[in-house]
């Protein structure tokens, strides 16, 4: 998944599709393999970005011909959940107190 992808086109089709263009999605995979450039999802000990043009033929990365509001009306349910999640258990968590340590 990567920018304008399946997953973030699948989330703007559920929160407002009649701003995406669905006519105009293409499948844009053009990005060279590397285990050291990364452009999604971050993992590893370093990474380097190239220029977004060098990457891209079309200024976008990802398959949004995949895309449905189904699949974002579930992505955002989940993200939701995860939320939530976090929030509960920033609620259970004590406030402790600071120490100087200086």
């Amino acid at each position: 998944m990567a920018h304008a992808c399946e997953l973030e086109t699948s989330i703007y089709l559920a929160i407002a599709p009649e701003l995406v263009q669905m006519d105009k999605a293409e499948k844009d995979i053009s990005q060279p393999p590397s285990d050291y450039f990364y452009i999604d999802w971050f993992d590893g000990p370093g990474s380097m970005m190239e220029y977004w043009s060098t990457l891209s033929r079309t200024g976008t990365m990802g398959d949004p011909t995949l895309a449905t509001a189904d699949k974002g009306k579930v992505l955002l349910e989940a993200a939701v959940d995860e939320l939530v999640m976090v929030v509960d258990e920033m609620k259970r968590r004590s406030i402790r107190p600071r120490v100087d340590h200086h």
